[in-house]
């Protein structure tokens, strides 16, 4: 992450490359994983009784099944 601007910066972006390529393998579509994540986010235990654990590609796999 050679122009990412700070070290901080390229943690985070490489973080983001790594959620960007587990979709890819597991076959889940980037947008709309993200899009479900971030809506629980914060919220996973008390509005959505999940885990943390839950808040994966593979979950979001098998919730949509």
């Amino acid at each position: 992450m050679l122009f990412a601007g700070s070290t901080e910066g390229a943690h985070r972006a490489c973080v983001l490359l790594g959620i960007v390529a587990t979709c890819r393998a597991v076959g889940v579509p980037i947008q709309a994983y993200l899009t479900w994540a971030f809506e629980r986010l914060g919220t996973h235990r008390d509005a959505f009784a999940l885990p943390v654990e839950q808040l994966t590609p593979a979950a979001f796999k098998r919730a949509r099944r």
